[in-house]
């Protein structure tokens, strides 16, 4: 049986989405916006911009910069 590589995305934009409205749920006074560094064990460090505002409902930015992860089959 052959073996499989899996690339993980080192950056989740979802979870630092869901991070940012937990913030909000809890009226975080840290401010309404943070960044997010990871991957740097991967060897992909990534950097995430998050922006919310205090209103519930309102929509969540996150931002960052991406690349196009190859396939190679074989």
């Amino acid at each position: 049986m052959g073996s499989t590589i899996v690339y993980e995305d080192p950056a989740t934009g979802a979870a630092a989405a869901a991070l940012a409205g937990y913030l909000r749920d809890i009226k975080w006074q840290g401010g309404n916006s943070f960044g997010i560094l990871q991957g740097n064990y991967m060897g992909s460090p990534s950097r995430l911009s998050v922006e919310y505002s205090e209103m519930a409902g309102d929509g969540i930015k996150v931002t960052g910069e991406t690349r196009y992860i190859t396939e190679r089959k074989g």
